[in-house]
């Protein structure tokens, strides 16, 4: 399985703090895409979903609600196909347990990027009482979006594989 996460920062915010990365850096080196302003231009992040649609087959697409709407009904409108992922424990605990075999089985392939290093390196696991786990931040002002994303895409891909598996009161 290969892992793609990719990142846009607004330009104003690619900055250095005291934290050992550098947004500027990451930019600098393509890590990250800086889309201008003080918000992250969410018109230049359709444009390289949809390119990227062109080189991949890309089978669905997962958002969280919050925030991400008008991306995308604007992605469905352009044909993509979507399905809301929200951030909930339920949602995070089989995508999470997923990753997790995939690490541990050593199939799991990525880019190097060293934001994704970073950003997984600042979460924690958090357990309800049922056992249900999902990442959290260890501090409230470090970054972990990339994680997120990663396990939204995992459960949208579960959910459809889930959905492709017949009953077996439907194969009769």
């Amino acid at each position: 399985h290969r892992l793609f996460i990719y990142y846009f920062c607004p330009e104003e915010r690619t900055y250095t703090d005291e934290y050992e990365y550098s947004y500027q850096e990451w930019a600098a080196k393509e890590y990250i895409t800086s889309t201008p302003g003080s918000s992250i231009d969410q018109d230049q992040i359709k444009e390289f979903i949809l390119s990227l649609a062109n080189e991949l087959d890309i089978k669905k697409i997962g958002y969280d609600k919050w925030q991400s709407n008008k991306l995308a009904t604007e992605l469905m409108d352009d044909g993509a196909k979507v399905e809301s992922f929200g951030q909930t424990v339920g949602n995070f605990n089989e995508p999470l347990k997923f990753l997790e075999k995939l690490i541990v089985d050593g199939n799991l392939e990525h880019d190097g990027n060293p934001v994704n290093s970073w950003m997984f390196g600042n979460c924690s696991i958090y357990a309800n009482n049922s056992g249900l786990r999902k990442i959290i931040k260890q501090n409230e002002s470090l970054k972990i979006d990339g994680f997120v994303a990663a396990l939204m895409a995992i459960g949208v891909y579960l959910n459809q594989q889930n959905k492709e598996v017949k009953s077996v009161y439907e194969t009769g």
